[in-house]
Formats: C-alpha cells, structure tokens, sequence
C-alpha cells in the first residue's frame, strides 16, 4: 500500500473539489436530491492520492430535473444522455453527472448492456453495480459523509482488491482492471475475485481496452510485475500466450519490468512507453513479440520502437560484461568505443539505452556499466541526442554535385568516417569531399 489510507477532514476535502461542484450539490439537496462523489476520486483521497477524476452521482432527482438545475451552471452535454449521464465542463474540468443506473449484459461486446435508470434505487444498490469495493464508496456532497456500504475502507486498510457483487462477472475488461490496480496500489486480489476473473473471456474486448489496462499496470504502477503475476493467478495469461513463459523466463522478465520502471518516469514520451512494451517482450523472440504487442496496442508507432529496442538487448548484455577498459571514453577503438556509442546513439536515445542496461535482468550490468555508458557518451558528443553529419547535400551541390545516387553516396560514406573520428570536422569533410569529387567511383 502507498500508505495507510484514511480520509482527510471535511475542510481540506472541500478545498480539492472545485467550487462550483459544491455548489451544483448544494443547489440538489436544495431541489431534494442527493449528490455523492463516487469511485476512483474517493479512494485516491483516502490514500493521499491526488486525483481528477470527477465522477458526481445524482439521487432522487429525475433526468429532467437534473438537466434543468445543471443548465443554470453551464451548458450541459448531451453525450451520454440516454444513458443518465450529463457532462458539463466546470472550472476547465469535464465531469460527469450520472444519475444511478444498473446495467445488463445481453451481449459479447462491451456496448452490449441494457442500461437501467432509476433515481430511487438508493446508493448501496447503485454502487453494486461498480467493479470492486474500494471503488464503490461514495463522498456525500456538500456535507463530506461517508457512504461504504460493501466495506471497500476496511479492505482499502487491509490492502485487498474485493469484487462487489455478482455484476462483476459481466465485463471481463474487470479481470485487467483488477491486475492493474493490483500492481498500481500494491494489493492482493481476494480468492473469490480471481476465481470469477478466472472464468472471464479476455477475447471478448477490443484491443483498444485492453491497451487502456496494460498502459497503466505498465506506465503507472512501481512494481508492474504484481499485476502480471495476478493475471498469471486468474489463467489469463491464455489470453496472451506469448507470456506464460516457463519459470526462469518469466521471473527474468518480471524483474525486467520492474527495473525498467524504477527508470521510466525520467524519459519522455513516447520512449517510456516504448520502453515498458519492450521490457514486457524482453524474453520473446521478435515474432512473439511482435504478435503480443499486436494483441495489446494499436499503437503501431510504439510498438515497432519496442521491437527495435529489444534487437538492443544482446548488445547492451555484451557492453555490461566487458572489462571496464572496453568501455574507457579514451578509447577510440575496439568493440565499445565512441564510434559503437555513437552509432548507438542513433538507434535510440542515449537515456533509453541506459535505463535498458538498468533493467538488466539477473545480476544486471557490472557495476559502473551505467556510469561507463554514460562517460562514453558524453565524451562521443551523443548523450544529450544523435551525431549529426558534418557533410550536408548543400556542401556537396557546392561542389558541382547534383543529387543523386553519387551525392548519397558521399554523404553515407563521409558520415561512416566521421562516425570512425576519420573527419573531425566540416572543414576537414570538406577536403575530404572535394577529394573525391573526381573520383566518385574510387571513394576514399
């Protein structure tokens, strides 16, 4: 757990909601009707958490009413309508206004649910319609009471992710939702709920919910292995068969995870997602790989920066078991000089590389592998971003050399050099090119 959850006094509650939430709660228990703040928001606070996501659930006031008594605060949406959900935009905020509602399941698809809405059903039977009990206790606007009718603090307290009621077997996007915030909050999954978890079809949800799951077990949680060893518990790795890896495999990839995340939050985007993919593929062959990112991402841009980092993965291994002196920033030549990291460095980001080395599984890098990477770099001019060519197409058409094959030639050729420390400048690649103007078929 992040810490011992317990929730704040009634004052520092109020100063987190924006004001003009409290007083659309205040004008409904005016009108006669209820106004909670529901789900992730209340369990976040209960943790020291900050959070935005707004969630207000409105009780015994009709659609109509609600409607009526939001228009006086703004323009209301009406997105989500027929289905008692109102959304306005609050102090730059979009948040949704839902009246209380129970959903049946009467299909595969995650859209294929009969939506029933009843603004007298009470919060204890609303709320059992929500995934698990700490997700289903409500904040009581503007007073700040407590609602937990299904106990969600206790198991908040114990550390417990506890599935409500029988409503959550229906959507098996839950079974994700539960890895996930197991690995994010620290919690172990109740037996109960990964049995039924367990008999849920992951097959039945597009590929753009379950990357929504993946992305935050991944890119949110400190230690992402907990959420895939509970997919492991609830059989659901028969949804991505690429990882039910046998024992030492799959612990090094669990351990991959983890340190990979100890250094993703100091990368941006889009290298940090790019390096949790790879360090969920780190034990997969580039064809494994490339078929479980398939199944967990549309996003084709990341995906094909993974594969290309994890084809970095054998080298890096081999850098982190050289002798120190291989790697010394003096050294010009050899297997891991500057002209290796400088070609590195246009493979992928020099952070990048070093929260790969990081991430090592087993014993990890030899110690100072990091600090050796990192010294090379900058004496190579390539920690801070890629070599740049000295030798530019405008130096070459100066020369008389119109584009082309020859001109692309040169520039290739010149730029290899330069990697090499052969052309240690842009007067010198100037030479260099004058040099072999007349000579295109004999370049030197």
């Amino acid at each position: 757990m992040l810490r011992k959850p317990s929730l704040p006094d009634a004052e520092t509650l109020r100063k987190r909601i924006p004001a003009r939430v409290l007083d659309v709660a205040r004008a409904v228990e005016e009108a006669g009707g209820e106004c909670y703040l529901v789900g992730g928001w209340v369990r976040d606070a209960m943790l020291g958490v900050p959070s935005k996501d707004l969630d207000v659930e409105v009780h015994r006031l009709s659609a109509e009413a609600l409607w009526s008594l939001l228009e006086r605060f703004g323009r209301p949406s009406a997105v989500g309508r027929s289905f008692g959900i109102v959304l306005m935009r609050i102090g730059g905020e979009e948040i949704d206004f839902a009246l209380p509602r129970t959903e049946r399941r009467v299909g595969r698809s995650h859209r294929d649910f009969d939506v029933d809405v009843d603004p007298w059903m009470g919060f204890a039977r609303a709320s059992a319609r929500r995934d698990f009990t700490v997700n289903a206790m409500g904040l009581r606007l503007p007073s700040m009471e407590l609602r937990d009718p299904h106990g969600g603090a206790r198991d908040l307290a114990e550390g417990v992710l506890r599935h409500v009621g029988p409503a959550f077997g229906e959507d098996p996007l839950r079974a994700l939702r539960g890895a996930q915030f197991a690995a994010r909050f620290g919690m172990a999954i109740a037996p109960e709920t990964v049995e039924v978890c367990a008999e849920q079809e992951l097959g039945d949800l597009s590929v753009e919910r379950i990357d929504g799951e993946f992305r935050k077990m991944l890119l949110r949680a400190d230690r992402p292995s907990v959420g895939l060893e509970a997919l492991k518990a609830m059989r659901q790795l028969r949804a991505f068969p690429e990882l039910d890896l046998p024992g030492e495999r799959w612990r090094a990839a669990l351990e991959f995870c983890d340190r990979a995340a100890a250094r993703r939050d100091a990368l941006p985007e889009p290298e940090r997602t790019a390096l949790m993919f790879c360090a969920l593929c780190s034990e997969l062959a580039p064809e494994e790989a490339r078929s479980l990112l398939a199944r967990i991402t549309r996003d084709l841009a990341a995906a094909e920066t993974a594969l290309a980092r994890l084809e970095l993965l054998p080298e890096l291994r081999e850098f982190a078991r050289a002798p120190e002196a291989a790697g010394a920033a003096d050294e010009a030549a050899g297997r891991f000089g500057r002209p290796w990291v400088r070609r590195l460095a246009l493979r992928t980001p020099i952070p990048t590389a070093l929260a790969l080395l990081s991430a090592l599984p087993g014993a990890g890098p030899a110690p100072g592998a990091e600090k050796r990477l990192e010294t090379l770099a900058a004496a190579a001019g390539v920690l801070q971003g890629p070599p740049v060519p000295l030798l530019q197409g405008r130096d070459l058409v100066s020369l008389g050399i119109a584009p082309g094959p020859a001109m692309g030639e040169l520039l290739k050729r010149a730029f290899e050099l330069q990697l090499d420390e052969k052309l240690e400048n842009h007067e010198k690649a100037l030479e260099w090119a004058k040099f072999n103007v007349s000579e295109l078929g004999n370049i030197h």
